[in-house]
């Protein structure tokens, strides 16, 4: 082309040097996301998750469970680096799958923000909604901390 736009273009996205350029926010592959979202032996006490870090989470969460039937809910807990996932309604398969999907949603979200994920899941229902002080009965509930060691 007689203005020479291709090469003008190709020097603004690779450089003079012909490299891909680096900057701006980098975020993780998916598969990278997956390999680190699995399940924590433990969590080290040097690092405090940032309140900021919990609510986060709860909001991708929150954005997974936005769906007409409004079943299943995500809680912030008091005091914990933890959400819960809360239902009034007894689990069937289609609430489970949905709250299965709203924790993978969870633990990808704590990857991607450099936390490790700890489940809790078949505990008595009403003792931890009366300890938590939520509105309804939690499914599970998901912990997030640094992985220990790391």
């Amino acid at each position: 082309m007689a203005d020479n736009y291709l090469e003008k273009r190709y020097t603004e996205v690779f450089g003079s040097a012909g490299k891909a350029r680096s900057g701006g926010l980098r975020r993780p592959a998916l598969d990278n996301l997956l390999s680190r979202c699995g399940q924590c032996s433990g969590f080290s006490k040097d690092y405090a998750v940032h309140p900021l870090q919990v609510e986060a989470i709860a909001a991708a969460c929150r954005s997974c469970l936005s769906c007409p039937e409004g079943n299943l809910s995500a809680a912030v807990l008091p005091g914990e680096a933890a959400v819960a996932i809360c239902s009034p309604m007894r689990e069937d398969e289609g609430l489970a799958i949905r709250a299965g999907m709203a924790l993978q949603t969870m633990a990808l979200k704590a990857a991607e923000l450099g936390l490790g994920n700890r489940l809790e899941y078949g505990f008595d229902r009403a003792a931890r909604q009366k300890e938590f002080g939520l509105d309804t009965p939690p499914l599970a509930i998901m912990f997030f901390g640094k992985a220990a060691g790391i």
